[in-house]
This record gives structure tokens, sequence and C-alpha cells, in this order.
């Protein structure tokens, strides 16, 4: 998954011109658009030469990015675009077709055929990305995709004798790639990116949107009053954001309490951490460890912002929680899945087994609440799924900057959209005439969505 090869990172508007560095861009695309993602395209088996293997070109690169400081220089003397501007336009046009790599290196080569000779088009991919502003240093770390052994190379055979896969030739499949991104970076550009915001909704939150996150009980816990703060909201889903090559792609995603919705929600303001790319689930702590350890140290120092050119301030920095579906919420913190006996997150209520299902019976006297303490103490006294204390199978690292299980919010639209609507559905079929299940349904089909929406509704019988 080399972070250069996926262009990714762009927005398809073609009315921005700051490009976030993220590693991926979740928003769909258009109709008119190529479906198939960009991340990755199989590089190991392509023969393509290196695009850092002449020094001639990124010299030559290094050249035009000092030329360009202030983002100013013309491409050429009579070009209204400025070097940064063609480099924008160039990438946005990459990331509507579908280029990787080898594409986006052809696709340069061609350009600098049509314009005159004195252009200061760069010639390389990274070369093109730096003029962006877009860092496209951060590491890929590859892993054995049966037993999780770290490979010095994606195409390693040796390694373990206890590895069913040790010493044979190993596959795209065999091999699961994970990123982990500078989280200080994400925050502070994305920061400064809507610093005017994060100056003013925090004092106009109250009369703006009373039941946002930002007037909330925990929110207010974490505020410090000496400093002002940035607070993270941590998300992954369950299921892959998409798949390539047979490999599923799990993001971390975060975005900025400080940011107002529905701003919070857009594709500038959402921040990526890391991400996974693999034949099979995520390693809980592969995929965590090293974000956890830069969340706990910048929790611990704080950050510096760019207010203006003159000014820098500093921000604290929290984490106000993580939000997950129920198959991601047990993978992420250890904990028995929702069909499980012990499933709840919440209390130590133990389910009964009626046939093939689990069933929690009502009670009039509550259970104990499960607590950060139980996760701590259960996680470190148990690591084994067959030996789960109260729902708990072990550590997780998310324990070391959440209070489990406060600040891990329901997931309503599972738990009630589409989990318990259905049951709610089906008894309403048996209470009312056909009709009127007839005409709801009809109505659904005649919905017509957004075309940025691939689904549809689907008749309530």
């Amino acid at each position: 998954m080399d972070t250069c090869s996926s262009v990714n990172v762009l927005t398809t508007n073609d009315n921005e011109t700051d490009v976030p560095p993220t590693l991926v861009h979740t928003d769909n695309t258009n109709d008119d658009e190529i479906d198939e993602p960009l991340s990755v395209n199989n590089d190991h088996d392509e023969q393509e030469p290196s695009l850092s293997e002449s020094s001639g070109e990124s010299d030559i690169d290094e050249i035009i990015l000092s030329l360009d400081d202030n983002k100013q220089t013309k491409l050429f003397s009579t070009c209204p675009l400025s070097i940064y501007e063609a480099s924008i336009s160039i990438i946005k046009l990459c990331r509507r077709l579908n280029l990787n790599k080898a594409g986006i290196k052809t696709s340069l080569h061609g350009f600098r055929e049509i314009l005159p000779m004195a252009n200061k088009l760069p010639l390389t991919v990274p070369g093109l990305m730096k003029i962006a502003g877009m860092d496209c240093s951060k590491k890929v770390t590859y892993y054995c995709r049966e037993c999780l052994h770290r490979l010095n190379a994606p195409m390693q055979s040796e390694y373990s004798n206890l590895c069913s896969l040790n010493n044979q030739r190993r596959p795209f499949m065999n091999v699961s790639e994970l990123v982990i991104n500078d989280i200080h970076y994400e925050i502070r550009t994305t920061a400064e990116r809507y610093m005017d915001l994060i100056n003013e909704y925090p004092q106009r939150a109250k009369d703006l949107l009373p039941c946002d996150i930002i007037n909330g009980t925990v929110y207010k816990k974490l505020t410090e009053n000496n400093l002002k703060q940035l607070t993270i909201m941590l998300h992954t889903d369950g299921a892959p954001l998409t798949t390539v090559g047979g490999k599923s792609l799990w993001p971390v995603q975060a975005t900025l309490v400080e940011i107002p919705p529905p701003i919070r929600d857009h594709i500038g303001a959402i921040m990526v951490f890391g991400a996974w790319l693999g034949g099979r689930h995520p390693d809980r702590d592969l995929l965590w460890g090293g974000i956890v350890q830069q969340i706990k140290q910048m929790v611990h120092n704080g950050i510096r912002i760019k207010i203006d050119d003159t000014v820098h301030e500093r921000f604290s920095v929290r984490v106000q929680w993580a939000t997950f579906d129920l198959p991601a919420l047990a993978l992420n913190c250890n904990i028995t899945q929702f069909n499980g006996y012990d499933a709840c997150a919440d209390c130590k209520v133990h389910g009964v087994a009626i046939g093939k299902q689990i069933y929690y019976p009502y009670s009039a006297q509550p259970s104990p609440p499960k607590t950060d303490n139980d996760y701590v103490i259960l996680g470190r006294t148990t690591n084994s799924p067959k030996s789960a204390l109260h729902g708990v199978k072990g550590s997780t690292p998310l324990t070391e900057i959440l209070l489990l299980p406060t600040q891990i919010p329901k997931d309503y639209m599972h738990l009630v959209c589409a989990g318990h609507f259905k049951t709610l559905i089906n008894y309403w079929n048996n209470l009312f005439i056909p009709d009127v299940f007839d005409h709801g349904s009809r109505f659904l089909l005649t919905v017509i969505l957004p075309h940025s929406f691939n689904y549809q509704f689907l008749p309530l019988t």
C-alpha cells in the first residue's frame, strides 16, 4: 500500500484548492467516475521503474520546489496557473481517472511533452506531491497474513518455522499492510485549516446546537480552564471501507469536536490516523498500538497550532470517544460479540441459550455495571476467548486513552434502526391489514435518493 501510489488523498470538488494530506478518501464518487479504488493496484507484481531512482530528476524537483515557496511561481511565463495550481489540477485529474503510480508518472511525462520546453512541471510523482503539500513519507509495515510476523519486504518468504506459509511464494493476498500516519501532523493541519471555526464555535455552541457533543457532560469534564482544547473523536467500522485485489481496507478515522457540524464531517475535516489493508480483520494491537502511543504523547504535551503568520498557540488534546458498530466494538475492545453470553458492554448480565439463540431475560434487579477498572483488570487476567470473564476476552490498547465503557457511545443505527426496528416491523405486519404495508412499500420505492447514494429502499415485506 504505497502512499504515493494512492491518490485517494484528494477531494473531487474542483472548486477547492486546499487539498488535505490524508491517506484515504471516503466520500462517494460520481456515477460517471470509476468506482474501483486507487489505493493498491498490486504494485508488487508490476515491473515499473522506481520513482526515486533518478537522482537528476529528484534534484530538478527540489529546485522547482524551492522556486515555489509562495505558491505563486508560474508554470511557464505565459501560463495563467502557478506550479502549485497546475499540480493540484493534475492530481485531481489522476484521482478521477483512477490512475496508479505508474499511470500518474506516464501522465506527467505526457503533460511535459505538450507543454513549452521552459515549463516547471515536476518530473516525478513524489515531486508532484511535494508541490501540492502532500506527505509521501508514510512508511508501510508488512505482516504475514497467517501469523502476523513482521516482514522486512512484502516478498519475504522465510521468517518463522511455525507458520504454514513459511518458505512459500508470497502472493499479494498473503501480505497484510499497515500504515500509521503522523497524528500530530494530521491534527495540526486540520486545526489550522478550520481555526476560525474552532475559536468561535465553543463560545456559541450552547445557542447554535444545544444538543451537540460540545455541550455534553463528558466534554465538560475533559475541559481544561487555562488552555484551548482540541478533542478527538475516533471511529472505525467492522465492515471494510473497500476491497482491493481480494484484500480489504480498514481505516481509523477521526474528527474534532470543536469543528461544528456539518463541516465536522466534511472530507477536509476528517483525519485518517492509520489504515490496515489485508485479507483478514486487523489485529487490534498492531492497528491501535502506534495510534494510541502518539495520542498519549499529545495528551501529555499538548500541541502548538499556527493562528496566523506570527502567532502560535498551545492547545490541550483530549479524546472524547471512539465509535464502533457492534462487530467492530467486539474486535477493538476485545469483548464478546453481540450474540454471545456476556455481550453487554455496560453490565454483567449473563445470557441464556434457548435453541440456537442467546436471550437476556428480564430482571427487576439491575445487573452490576462494568467499569473501566473491570476492563483493565479483567483484560490483564485473561487473554483467551475461551476464558473470557464477564465478556472481556483480553486487553486492548484503547484502555490507555479511553474509559471503557463510558467513552464508547451506543451504535444507534445498528441497534435501533437496523436491529430492533426490524422486530417491530414483523410485529406490526401481523397486526395491520396487508394494504398498510403495501402502500408503505410503494411509497418507499418511489423515493429518489441523491446520486451519491449507492442504495435504494426495499419493500417493507
